[in-house]
Formats: C-alpha cells, structure tokens, sequence
C-alpha cells in the first residue's frame, strides 16, 4: 500500500498513464497557460513564475487528488483530455463508476473574459436555471445539480483571468472541494 492508500499497482498505472499525458500534451501545448515549466531554462525565478502560470489541467488536480475526494481509484482519460478547439484545457478522471471533467481557460482581455464566462456558464447550464453561488470561491461561482434524479451537478468558477469548470457525477461537496484546490494552485 502506497501512503495515499492505493496499492503500488494502482500507483505505477497511475504514473504511467499520467506520464504518457504528459509527453502527448508537451506536443500538443501551445502558450495557453504560459510556457511550460520543463522549457524554461535555468533561471530560478523565471522558472517559479512560470510554474505559477504554467500549469496544465491535469497538473492542477492530479489523479491523487481525485482518488482522495472521490474514495474510488480513477485514472485520466488521455483520448478525452487536452486542448479542445476552442484552446480550453480539460482532464478527464474516471474509475469505478465515477467520471470527473476539469476545464480550464486563461482570458487575457476582460471582454474575452466575460464572454467566455457566458457561454461556459450556458454549456455547463445549459438553458435551466442559472446556479446557486458558492460562496468564497475565486471571483465568482456558482454550483448547480444536473436534477432529473441524475446523480452529480457542475461548477463554474473565475478569478482573475481564469474560467474553470467541474463537473461529474458526484456530491456538490466533492465538486467545491475540488474547485477550492484548482484555485489553490492557479
């Protein structure tokens, strides 16, 4: 057993799988969240900032983070994670009946900003009703249950000039608690 509780199976899948992510992303990645930590070069401070603003989805919530708050071991889904066409950022964890979808997007102009909260908010609400507030999380947030007597629900967050959105079938806890930690390290 390995300290977070997963066998060292589980752990070496999870690192595998996660190591391969990273390699396809390192391809794929264009400067949506600044360069990335491992093309920085030498310079110490350079490289601190950057892993500030460099960070992929997958890198701000990790497959520990999820097993943890979900109590079932998950791994990501590599087809289903990555750059969107529209140069959103997702991951995507899944394991033992649960699925999680993280997205986010830095917005470099205000307008940009407020537009795209609009539209992540109408595709993570579609035409119901608009959320509830979570209060204390980033700038603005809300939170809403998929209802229909489906099991899970959405949270769209910003602060500053990052949108993010979680959503999966699991409690509205699990989902705040996980948009509290993305904001953590954004």
């Amino acid at each position: 057993m390995q300290n977070d509780g997963t066998t060292a199976a589980e752990a070496s899948t999870a690192a595998h799988s996660i190591e391969a992510w990273r390699e396809r992303r390192e391809r794929q990645r264009p400067a949506l969240f600044g360069p990335h930590p491992r093309r920085i070069g030498r310079d110490a401070s350079a490289q601190v900032a950057a892993v500030a603003r460099g960070k992929v989805a997958c890198e701000i919530l990790t497959v520990a983070d999820l097993t943890k708050a979900v109590g079932t071991a998950v791994a990501v889904e590599q087809d289903a994670s990555g750059l969107d066409p529209d140069g959103r950022d997702n991951c995507v964890w899944s394991g033992g009946g649960v699925t999680v979808t993280f997205q986010a997007q830095r917005r470099t102009e205000t307008l940009d900003r407020d537009l795209e909260w609009n539209r992540m908010r109408s595709n993570a609400f579609g035409n119901m009703d608009a959320g509830t507030a979570v209060p204390g999380l980033g700038e603005a947030a809300l939170y809403r249950d998929w209802g229909g007597g489906v099991k899970g629900g959405a949270t769209l967050a910003r602060k500053g000039q990052v949108l993010w959105v979680l959503s999966g079938n699991v409690s509205r806890e699990v989902l705040v608690g996980l948009a509290r930690t993305a904001e953590s390290r954004l």
